[in-house]
């Protein structure tokens, strides 16, 4: 058995358990989500403990109000950016 077979056969195997994920090539119609499940994943992100703990350094050191105004600015950006790699995604389709 070849490298290559070996390593198409670990990543067919993988994908019959975890579903495949289309990293190399676009989603197919049939297998995207809708908007609202990926809205809630995307409200959901920011509720783990991490996020918890970067914010309460953030106000420690800046004050809450300019903290929130940090948080607020770098969301929008991420959300900019991640819009941006969504749209450019969809244009290659």
């Amino acid at each position: 058995m070849s490298t290559t077979t070996a390593v198409e056969t670990e990543v067919e195997q993988i994908d019959h358990v975890l579903g495949e994920e289309f990293e190399h090539k676009p989603v197919p119609p049939s297998a995207r989500r809708s908007l609202f499940s990926v809205t809630m994943v995307w409200i959901g992100f920011p509720m783990i403990i991490t996020g918890a703990m970067t914010g309460s350094v953030l106000v420690l050191g800046m004050g809450f109000q300019r903290a929130l105004i940090a948080m607020i600015i770098g969301n929008l950006i991420m959300f900019a950016y991640v819009g941006a790699l969504g749209a450019l995604a969809r244009k290659r389709e």
